[in-house]
């Protein structure tokens, strides 16, 4: 008797690669939250989006930073990128700023020999890299790029890749856009089509921290070293020249992590198990933002979450969450914890109603 095709085609259970998991997953929340503690020594009072900002890395998406100057959003990403080993370009955002800028150009080859013939070995243009070619991108100000530059980004948040005159090159892994918008000023910005938009697995709003930490912070932050004055007042009056610096200013993260530690822990976090309470509640709650599916919102949305990339990422977000917390598995309280940060961004409300629009959701992501 032939076996059942269905039956042959089910893999067997890789007990090995299981229970090396179970080891792993320990290790890696003690090592992505020390990354977070080294960061948090840095930026006080923001732990919260520490922690965001290290899931959606870990699940490997891309996400935007919104909030008024001066809150600690670009010291936010630079530090905790130094923390777990990425390595990092920053460009800012400029209606100038070309999408060569950013991707790279083709550029004469100085070697090249007119007597022979145009080859591999012998190119009559070779591909010079733009700051695209990093593993985390920061972009500052994404609003303030051209509409032809924001959208020369997205090949690359979809597919890792770049296209130059009609030759693909990979991105290093992992790779992610990091990005950053003022809420506050539009005069000369190009706000980010919903295309562009749903790119981002999220959207943080960095508000400002409390009384408390902003005194900290005031009176801390502004603090010079006596050390550092009797240091100078020494080698000025040895007559040392000191106005050349001979290193940036700014503090230097060790990174907690090796090399190759996220791309592994990505792995992990994706091979945690989505049991069917967790997925059931991810599509009811983004089905319960659309109109057409929950009538008791058509007064606060005219449009809800589309398509299946809000369910996806919030899919890899209670992972990455999990992965973070040392659980093997998501739960409800994952969901609860990111799916705001996820929807904010993709639901529409009314104009007259923009105001309810964190309201409508909470109280969506509450009934789950």
């Amino acid at each position: 008797m032939s076996a059942n095709p269905a039956q042959a085609d089910v893999q067997p259970l890789d007990r090995e690669a299981l229970e090396l998991a179970r080891r792993t997953i320990p290790v890696a929340a003690e090592k992505l939250m020390s990354a977070c503690d080294k960061v948090e020594e840095q930026m006080w009072g923001q732990r919260k989006n520490i922690e965001l900002s290290l899931a959606s890395i870990l699940a490997g998406g891309s996400f935007l930073l919104e909030g008024k100057p001066g809150t600690g959003k670009t010291d936010t990403v630079k530090y905790l990128v130094q923390a777990i080993g990425l390595e990092t370009k920053r460009i800012q955002g400029a209606p100038d700023l070309m999408p060569s800028d950013i991707i790279g150009t083709e550029v004469l080859n100085p070697d090249f020999d007119p007597e022979k013939k145009i080859s591999e070995e012998n190119p009559k243009f070779i591909f010079v890299p733009g700051p695209i070619f990093t593993q985390v991108l920061f972009v500052d100000e994404i609003n303030r790029m051209s509409p032809k530059t924001q959208a020369a980004l997205l090949q690359a948040m979809q597919e890792n890749k770049v296209t130059v005159g009609g030759k693909d090159y990979l991105l290093p892994r992992p790779f992610l856009v990091v990005a950053t918008q003022n809420p506050q000023e539009q005069e000369g910005t190009y706000p980010l089509p919903e295309a562009q938009k749903d790119r981002f697995l999220i959207k943080q709003n960095i508000g400002s921290v409390d009384t408390e930490t902003s005194r900290r912070i005031t009176k801390e932050k502004s603090a010079g070293s006596v050390t550092k004055f009797k240091e100078l007042f020494e080698k000025s009056a040895a007559g040392e020249n000191l106005t050349e610096r001979k290193s940036a200013p700014g503090i230097v993260l060790e990174s907690v992590l090796q090399k190759n530690d996220m791309i592994v822990f990505n792995a992990l976090m994706a091979a945690l198990p989505l049991n069917d309470e967790v997925s059931n509640a991810i599509v009811e709650l983004v089905e319960s933002t659309r109109p057409e599916f929950n009538s008791d919102i058509k007064e606060a949305f005219k449009e809800g979450s589309d398509g299946a990339r809000a369910m996806l990422a919030i899919a890899k977000l209670v992972r990455a969450r999990a992965l973070l917390n040392g659980r093997e598995a998501p739960d409800i309280t994952d969901v609860k914890a990111v799916a705001e940060y996820v929807l904010i961004d993709r639901v529409k409300p009314h104009l007259s109603k923009i105001e309810d629009k964190e309201k409508t959701l909470k109280t969506l992501i509450n009934k789950i």
